[in-house]
């Protein structure tokens, strides 16, 4: 029997761009919704590319460290990270920085590779 790795062509895709630090932006919003690692916020930076999906008009994105969770709330003004290309219907934006309040909650690096492990992982 023949294995197919049918996720493959996705993973590389995707892979190849959040390997590019060029691809990401800096933002800066406040959190409207917060289930888990899901979030939904209004980005106040002016000229971004991010796009919403949702009726509310917020943009939905995912948070790539655990440890960052619990020290945000709904009402909350942050400073993140992320990139705004999306590769399949449900796809989540990725939150690779955090930052609250001038405290850093989830560094660039955590965040990227958090990321870029979650992909290879989950598209195997």
């Amino acid at each position: 029997m023949i294995a197919c790795d049918c996720n493959k062509p996705l993973r590389e895709k995707m892979l190849k761009y959040y390997s590019d630090d060029s691809v990401y932006c800096n933002l800066h919003g406040e959190i409207k919704e917060k289930r888990n690692r899901y979030v939904e916020i209004e980005i106040f930076t002016e000229n971004h590319t991010f796009v919403s999906r949702l009726a509310s008009g917020y943009v939905a994105f995912i948070i790539y460290g655990s440890s960052c969770i619990e020290k945000i709330e709904v009402g909350d003004v942050i400073d993140f990270i992320s990139a705004p290309m999306c590769f399949y219907n449900g796809h989540y934006m990725p939150i690779v920085y955090l930052e609250k309040e001038q405290e850093v909650l989830l560094s660039f690096e955590e965040g990227k590779t958090n990321y870029l492990n979650w992909i290879n992982d989950t598209f195997k």
